[in-house]
């Protein structure tokens, strides 16, 4: 019989020696005591295909509940990230019912920064070679007023 070394919380005993007892009760009046054997010894059986069965479900229940902390952690891990990430942008508000959202409003900010980057540095060269030009310009009137 599979598990009959299984202890029951109210008995100390196994579903062996429960069997056995069974086996050899006798009841007062009672001439074969087999049928109520066979009925106990399936109703033991039932129990511990039950047990069986809880343990399995505890077990399931044990890992789901391991599955959810992980991924709990992941979204406190992720909120943290989008908290960090919308640093760049300063008038924002945290929204944590809209994450993407915010995230798509950082993105278009850092977009337009960028472009605004790239106008700047696009000033700063054609100022640069301004400024190039003007000091070439004042060494030859320097140099033109030496040669006076």
């Amino acid at each position: 019989m599979r598990g009959t070394m299984r202890e029951h919380k109210w008995s100390k005993k196994t579903l062996a020696e429960l069997l056995e007892e069974v086996r050899c009760m006798e009841l007062p009046g009672a001439k074969n005591t087999r049928p109520l054997a066979r009925h106990i010894r399936a109703a033991l059986g039932e129990i511990e295909r039950l047990q069986c069965s809880a343990k399995g479900w505890e077990a399931d229940a044990l890992r789901e509940h391991r599955n959810a902390n992980a991924l709990r952690s992941e979204v406190e891990r992720l909120r943290v990230a989008v908290g960090l990430a919308t640093t760049a942008v300063p008038t924002m508000e945290m929204d944590p019912d809209h994450p993407v959202e915010m995230m798509q409003r950082v993105v278009a900010e850092v977009e337009r920064l960028r472009a605004q980057n790239e106008e700047c540095v696009e000033v700063s060269t054609q100022l640069h070679a301004i400024i190039e030009r003007l000091e070439a310009e004042k060494a030859r009137a320097a140099l033109a007023g030496e040669g006076k």
